[in-house]
């Protein structure tokens, strides 16, 4: 027979708060989300080593979506200028600087 409080830490909640970090959530967020505190986390994370490493995996993949969805800002923010400079539809111009890139990139979708 079990003893003690239910245990916190489910495979579901686990994944659920890996989920919210790798879409950019902060722990405090991911982990209201699922019901738990973030010092949980922090607890689930000093007893697992395995848990450790997903969530610096997890933050580590939203960190590079987050700076790839503000260079892509960035980027498009530059044609939209470029291209009313030049007097051309910034779509355009996007779609032929995507080209260029996947020429340079040797990716044979072109």
């Amino acid at each position: 027979m079990a003893r003690g409080r239910p245990l916190k830490m489910t495979p579901e909640r686990a994944r659920a708060v890996l989920d919210g970090l790798r879409l950019g959530l902060s722990r405090t967020i991911a982990a209201n989300a699922v019901g738990i505190s973030k010092s949980t986390i922090a607890n689930w994370a000093a007893r697992s080593e395995a848990f450790r490493m997903q969530l610096e995996q997890a933050e580590a993949e939203a960190e590079r979506m987050l700076i790839g969805l503000d260079l892509s800002l960035d980027v498009r923010q530059a044609a939209e200028e470029s291209a009313a400079e030049l007097g051309i539809d910034p779509e355009v111009l996007m779609a032929a600087m995507e080209e260029e890139l996947r020429k340079r990139l040797g990716d044979g979708s072109t």
